[in-house]
């Protein structure tokens, strides 16, 4: 504390309103109630999982690991990037409940992108991927977040 200019100590003091007392009581519970979504410990079966859409296609969310944590002993996810000198792709692998969920990018414009996005992937980046009627990746969202690193 900064002392007064005759040489006692500053006190201050805060006054809250019973309503912002309240609303920073509920954030501070919630933080400590709310299930860690996209962390490295043990997730939430909802989570992370697949589906598919009135169109056809389907979509995926979720971490690497959290995929691993799952109730189904089978249930996984992967990417993998493909880049060779035959062939250059972008697939996405999962199997949720003994279906299999996939996708794949090999448009030669909206490779790198989908590449440089997947680059670093690692268990504990959210993830979400969509998919048309054919099969082709329409979005592909990764997180990097520094909260993902052990």
């Amino acid at each position: 504390m900064r002392p007064n200019p005759d040489g006692k100590p500053m006190i201050i003091r805060l006054r809250w309103s019973p309503i912002a007392l309240a609303v920073a009581l509920l954030t501070e519970l919630s933080a400590l109630l709310a299930p860690p979504a996209f962390a490295g410990a043990v997730n939430n079966p909802s989570d992370c999982g697949c589906g598919a859409d009135t169109t056809g296609g389907g979509y995926c969310w979720g971490t690497l690991q959290c995929f691993r944590q799952l109730p189904d002993p089978g249930a996984s996810a992967d990417m993998f990037v493909g880049y060779t000198s035959s062939y250059l792709q972008v697939n996405f692998h999962a199997i949720v409940n003994n279906t299999t969920y996939s996708c794949i990018v090999t448009d030669p414009n909206r490779l790198p992108l989908a590449q440089s996005a997947i680059a670093g992937l690692g268990p504990y980046n959210s993830i979400w991927v969509w998919w048309d009627n054919s099969g082709t990746c329409q979005q592909i969202y990764i997180e990097h977040s520094s909260a993902d690193l052990p």
